[in-house]
């Protein structure tokens, strides 16, 4: 297959509420967001920008390492928050910081995968239109046009 294809890459779709807990992190320390160029998907016009600039640069892998300067945190801007969007599909993001409590705190985004169960009759329905049907669901819940 990859010598037909090329090499195949594989990403876990997380979440898309674990950049919330990620970005309501009282005290937001460190950041890692690591991007792969390898899915072909459809992306609002910002993150295309940001995709295309990688693209231009000829990168397939892009991994961005932050680390506030002082007790208060990271305050990610825009564009820390496109490209961290980005990773949840195309990647992963790590960050850890401190809770309420004080306490450590590390968030994984590949920890937190997009699960749909679908629960079907085979006696009445065939695998591959509810394989179908819910992968368009998935594709709308991936591209924020529904909710699960």
């Amino acid at each position: 297959m990859s010598s037909q294809w090329g090499a195949l890459y594989v990403s876990i779709e997380s979440k898309p509420d674990s950049i919330k807990k990620i970005l309501s992190m009282p005290s937001l320390r460190t950041l890692s967001i690591d991007i792969s160029l390898h899915n072909d998907d459809t992306f609002s016009n910002q993150k295309r920008r940001f995709l295309e600039r990688m693209e231009t640069r000829n990168v397939r892998r892009e991994k961005t390492e932050l680390t506030a300067r002082d007790t208060n945190g990271l305050k990610p801007d825009k564009d820390l928050r496109i490209m961290m969007e980005i990773a949840t599909s195309n990647g992963r993001v790590v960050a850890s910081g401190k809770d309420l409590a004080g306490e450590k705190q590390i968030i994984e985004t590949d920890e937190h995968p997009l699960t749909h169960v679908i629960r079907y009759d085979p006696d009445y329905t065939d695998i591959a239109s509810v394989i179908a049907q819910a992968s368009v669901k998935l594709l709308e819940v991936i591209r924020g046009n529904h909710r699960m």
